[in-house]
């Protein structure tokens, strides 16, 4: 039998190289949406990545084949065709799936059986390949050669999965793209050199080239692909208007929810800066709403509040938007030309409209009434204050004033009576067990994972309802509550991080901040010992966060406490790096471990090149003095990119993790490393 040789196709060629360099950058494109893609469809999404890498090679290898050229009729044996795709299939998941893990031991396992996979792709295509005429032989010894290319290009190939999950700019994804198709072409080239034809019929390379079935494969594996990436298409528009709706609208009522409702505000604040307009906040809180429930029931709850939110609605101007913000709270933002007399004439309306008319429930008829606080802002000044947080201040001050009546801020009015009503909660706060601790962690940016979690302090009071750390902190602070309250702090802390480690949940540190009263006055090295031992955790898993002006006062003093403290172990951050005088002289004295960037350098650093400029000097003059850096308020993909480019050795901010209680930290942590 005499050897025949074919020859390549070069344009069907460039066909496959052009649909294996698109199916990577999808399978890729979805392999760093995993990261980001909500718990419910992650599983959807490894799948369907599956399904796009495992078709894309699959297309790749029996396209390349397709363009073969021989002497005599090619054919494919379909029930072989279509069954090579299950190996390549079952690799493809392995790659999806061991993305998520860092265990060696699994990507080791992982490199054996996406090999195998592989491989056996491969030998099936050969398989399926029958030419008349023509006998086919297969080189084992170069087969096994394949297996071992396979699993050794797999390693490769999880590692760019991995890599590609930190790198958003899109040349790294088509660089990656084309180092996967490279891999491709070396495996499919070296199955087919291990095949070797003979001629058994007297058929010569002259003899006319008679047609076989691949015209048909090349298109049955083209249209088989395309459904493929349309499926990607269209589940990625489903899940993207499912999220949209789950996040920002209330099912119950079918209004925008609080999200939509504070995404609304900032967007408004901005457009009436821009035109010089006014801009006015109403909350309006139903009255007794828990006696509904008590009452009538769940069911008559939630029918009530369906009613509720339709006679609001038909009460407002078309332009006036309407939320529900929780429970039995709703929400409006309007432009306003009403002075505030004026605004809480037109809500005085609202409210006699609201009381006069009963609401039914089956056979029930009764009547309800509405609290109401305003705010309105004039922009033709610069504007710092919060407009939501004056309306629940007035909300606030209508209800402790009898209920059933309209407020509007007036801040020489609402000061003092805040501050005095704040302090009179909280001083019961810890023996009420009102505080909680939310988590929000930090990511490596080395190895893509959250290291470390900042603890930080919520309080919800049965009355005032949640209030905002930047409030209540002052005022623990002026009347000599914070020095109790960050010892709860503490403990709390050192508690969980123990609960965790028996859980095996991968945060081994917490950070804490201590304010500058508690820092100069509460005697923290002592506190922080006691503690420390009591618990029974490590020093070097806490790392203390303190603010420059917690060491401005008296700089010896300070630092003989930090050089205390970091001989115990614990470690040190200085927060907010450079909103305060930020010494150069107390720097170099200081003994601390990380420098944070305080948020407001982050903000909008993608269009400010001073903003730039400054974050490059603070990462490099942290580098020079052996700290390391963590920037906060990291909030888009481009900021990531960026600060990552500058060297920035950990992230921290509502990109990654908005702050949480520690049953949702063990949710998200569980399933990421799972």
């Amino acid at each position: 039998m005499d050897e025949i040789y074919g020859s390549y196709h070069y344009g069907i060629l460039a066909l496959t190289i052009g649909i294996s360099l698109f199916g990577s950058y999808i399978a890729l494109d979805i392999s760093q949406h995993l990261v980001k893609t909500r718990t419910g469809t992650k599983g959807v999404w490894m799948l369907i990545g599956s399904l796009v890498m495992a078709l894309t090679v699959w297309a790749f290898h029996y396209i390349s084949l397709a363009a073969l050229r021989m002497p005599a009729p090619i054919h494919y044996s379909w029930p072989l065709t279509f069954f090579s795709i299950v190996p390549m299939m079952v690799a493809s998941w392995t790659v999806f799936y061991s993305v998520t893990r860092d265990r060696l031991r699994w990507i080791i396992l992982s490199t054996v059986v996406i090999g195998a996979g592989v491989s056996s792709m491969v030998l099936l295509g050969l398989k399926a390949v029958h030419i008349e005429g023509v006998h086919v032989e297969f080189d084992y010894e170069l087969l096994f050669f394949t297996f071992i290319y396979s699993m050794l290009a797999s390693w490769l190939v999880l590692y760019i999965y991995k890599r590609v999950q930190l790198k958003f700019h899109i040349q790294y994804k088509v660089l990656y793209s084309l180092v996967l198709v490279i891999l491709s072409i070396g495996i499919h080239y070296l199955g087919v050199k291990s095949l070797s034809f003979y001629d058994i019929q007297g058929v010569t390379e002259d003899i006319k080239r008679a047609p076989g079935n691949e015209t048909l494969l090349i298109i049955t594996v083209v249209v088989v692909l395309m459904i493929m990436l349309t499926i990607v298409v269209l589940f990625g528009r489903v899940e993207s208007r499912s999220s949209l709706q789950m996040a920002y609208y209330d099912h119950l009522t079918s209004l925008p929810n609080r999200r939509y409702f504070i995404k609304v505000n900032e967007e408004e604040v901005e457009r009436a800066k821009k035109q010089q307009e006014c801009l006015a906040c109403v909350l309006i809180d139903v009255d007794h709403f828990k006696w509904v429930n008590d009452t009538f029931g769940y069911e008559a709850g939630d029918e009530f509040l369906r009613q509720v939110a339709k006679r609001i609605q038909n009460y407002l101007q078309p332009h006036q938007r309407l939320a529900r913000l929780d429970g039995n709270r709703f929400g409006v933002l309007t432009h306003s030309k009403l002075c505030a007399e004026e605004l809480e004439g037109y809500l005085c309306g609202l409210q006699i409209q609201f009381q006069s008319i009963p609401f039914e429930y089956e056979r029930f008829q009764f009547k309800s009434t509405i609290s109401i606080g305003a705010s309105v802002l004039s922009f033709e000044k610069r504007v710092e204050d919060n407009l939501i947080m004056q309306a629940e201040q007035a909300l606030h001050y209508a209800k402790v004033h009898g209920r059933n009546n309209v407020q509007v801020y007036n801040q020489t009015l609402h000061d003092r009576a805040r501050e005095n009503l704040i302090l009179s909660h909280l001083q019961h706060a810890l023996e009420k067990d009102e505080f909680l601790l939310h988590y929000q962690p930090k990511m490596d940016v080395v190895y893509g994972v959250p290291y470390q979690a900042e603890v930080l302090l919520r309080w919800n009071n049965s009355e005032l309802g949640s209030v905002s750390p930047a409030e209540f902190i002052p005022i623990a602070e002026r009347n000599g509550l914070i020095v109790e309250i960050t010892e709860w702090v503490i403990a709390k802390a050192l508690q969980q991080l123990q609960e965790w480690k028996q859980l095996h949940i991968p945060l081994s540190n917490l950070a804490i901040n201590i304010s500058p009263v508690h820092f100069q006055y509460g005697h923290v090295y002592s506190m922080m010992k006691k503690l420390l031992m009591e618990y029974d955790v490590q020093p070097e898993s806490i790392e203390l966060e303190i603010t420059e002006t917690s060491v401005m006062k008296d700089i010896e003093e300070a630092v003989r406490t930090l050089e205390m403290l970091r001989d115990l172990g614990v470690r040190i951050a200085l927060d907010d790096f450079g909103t305060g005088l930020s010494s150069l002289n107390y720097l170099q004295r200081l003994p601390i471990d990380t420098l944070k960037i305080d948020r407001s350098f982050i903000q909008e650093i993608e269009q400010d090149r001073k903003k730039q400029s400054i974050v490059k000097s603070i990462i490099q003059l942290a580098k020079d003095l052996g700290f390391s850096v963590t920037a906060e308020g990291v909030e888009t993909e481009k900021q990531v990119e960026l600060l990552v480019e500058l060297g920035c050795d950990n992230l921290q901010g509502f990109y990654y993790y908005k702050p949480m209680c520690s049953e949702s930290v063990e949710r998200q942590l569980i399933v990421a490393t799972a």
